[in-house]
């Protein structure tokens, strides 16, 4: 299977490459050093092109730092789907290091809107 891995050079990225890697599957590694942006979708369509699966495992956070963390969040999903419907791309995973011992912390309740919504 082809598998577009969306922050492939991060911590999780990596360990999810290498499972999928050792699993006989083909990973196309998605990074911002591989230029792709989420944050406008630039490299997006040419990356994702023949996958069967993007799995997301990026930390996209403002290109403003002023921006809110939640729109972000929100916009870069936007961005990631309608790439994926857009390259006829069967399943989105998203994998997510939310602070799950701490449920009420600031970076799950700024993601969970975000995850809710990449239930399509």
């Amino acid at each position: 299977m082809k598998i577009a891995l969306v922050g492939a050079t991060g911590t999780a990225g990596r360990a999810t490459a290498h499972a999928a890697q050792q699993a006989g599957h083909e990973v196309i590694a998605l990074s911002r050093a591989t230029g792709i942006d989420l944050h406008t979708g630039e490299g997006l369509a040419e990356a994702l092109n023949g996958a069967q699966v993007v799995i997301d495992t990026s930390n996209a956070f403002p290109a403003d730092p002023a921006a809110s963390l939640v729109d972000t969040f929100s916009d870069v999903t936007k961005t990631l789907e309608k790439a994926c419907q857009h390259a006829g791309v069967q399943h989105l995973v998203h994998l997510s290091i939310c602070n799950i011992d701490h449920p009420h912390s600031t970076i799950l309740t700024t993601i969970s809107p975000s995850e809710r919504r990449r239930r399509f």
